[in-house]
């Protein structure tokens, strides 16, 4: 549970509450990651859009931006060959 490199302290803190998403925790959003979340928009963006979402749609969504040349590490877009697709 609770994913990101070891020794985070915002991965032991998922695991101590045991869950795997930040956004399944009742205290959500709480004052840590709220801190991180000033430099990271985004992903508070990202955690809002999967909280209103089950993990299998939010998952589609995923691929479906992925086909497109989505990448979520970079948060680009990137033009792919066609008839290179990811398939479920």
């Amino acid at each position: 549970m609770g994913g990101g490199i070891a020794g985070c302290k915002i991965r032991e803190c998922a695991k101590e509450k045991g869950v795997k998403i930040c956004f399944q925790c009742e205290e959500f959003p709480c004052k840590m990651l709220s801190e991180f979340f000033k430099n990271h928009p985004d992903i508070f963006k990202e955690y809002e859009r999967f909280k209103k979402l089950s993990m299998e749609e939010w998952l589609k969504l995923q691929i479906q931006e992925a086909e497109k040349g989505y990448c979520q590490i970079t948060r680009k877009f990137y033009i792919r060959p066609k008839g290179n697709s990811t398939s479920v």
